[in-house]
């Protein structure tokens, strides 16, 4: 049984995200330009509650609290978003961390950033290890719905562990139900 590493996470974000291009539901998804990652940035910055996707953001992107945001963003050089685009794409197979969690901010990956994602408790790992193996189509029925994910998600710097816990192992049904559906 492999342990979780860095490079387990940069290969897991990139499967991820382009499952995501697959379904295709934004254009930021389909074209990932600079300027849309830009774009996007500055709208998950703004629009999230989650300090952590916020702290990554600032981090990328060298934002001052004692500045302008929108001014920040606005005058961020797009070319610095180029390897961003280049992973998104599948261009780049050794990115840097930050660009690996900036994208697993924007795309929304569930088990973020790679500190939480090498944290895993090792029998959520194999079984998330078996699940891939077996292709076990009965996640697939277990899964809750993603509006409830989604509620956990933006409550998981909660300190009710029972949350925690709930939520971890619903990001390990989705993640486990994307892999089965991209492989068949």
């Amino acid at each position: 049984m492999k342990e979780n590493t860095s490079q387990a996470y940069i290969e897991a974000v990139q499967f991820y995200i382009q499952t995501k291009i697959k379904e295709g539901k934004e254009d930021y998804y389909l074209s990932p330009s600079p300027k849309r990652i830009k774009e996007l940035s500055k709208r998950v910055y703004k629009g999230s509650n989650v300090r952590l996707d916020q702290k990554i953001i600032s981090t990328f992107f060298g934002l001052e609290e004692s500045r302008s945001i929108d001014r920040q963003f606005d005058s961020f050089d797009l070319s610095k978003l180029k390897p961003v685009q280049n992973f998104i794409l599948g261009k780049t197979k050794r990115p840097g961390i930050v660009i690996v969690d900036l994208v697993a901010v924007l795309y929304e990956f569930p088990i973020r950033p790679l500190q939480q994602f090498l944290n895993q408790e090792r029998e959520e790992i194999e079984s998330f290890v078996l699940c891939i193996q077996e292709r076990d189509m009965e996640v697939l029925k277990n899964l809750e719905s993603m509006s409830q994910l989604q509620k956990l998600r933006d409550n998981r710097e909660g300190n009710d562990q029972a949350n925690v816990s709930t939520y971890i192992k619903l990001h390990w049904l989705v993640v486990c139900s994307l892999v089965i559906i991209f492989f068949y």
